[in-house]
């Protein structure tokens, strides 16, 4: 039932929503990275489910270091947050 909860809604999820999302955690990333970050939440949303471990290391190398650090508080108090329901 969760996985086609997040299923439409990364369906649904637009460009612009996302940016908005970043800024409000207090981040400002490159386009580049907007870019990256959006094109990898469609393209892997579903190792939210099975490989999170996968999705650090993938932005680790993806993003730069400052981006990744400012990021990866973030993900860590969601990934806890949720992990019930994931």
């Amino acid at each position: 039932m969760i996985k086609r909860y997040v299923q439409n809604y990364i369906r649904n999820l637009k460009y612009e929503d996302m940016i908005s999302y970043i800024k409000k955690e207090g981040i400002s990333l490159t386009d580049k990275e907007y870019q990256f970050l959006f094109t990898y939440i469609k393209k892997n949303w579903e190792l939210l489910f099975c490989n999170r471990e996968q999705i650090f290391k993938d932005l680790k190398h993806s993003l730069s270091s400052t981006t990744y650090l400012k990021i990866e508080p973030i993900l860590l108090s969601y990934q806890e947050k949720y992990k019930s329901y994931l």
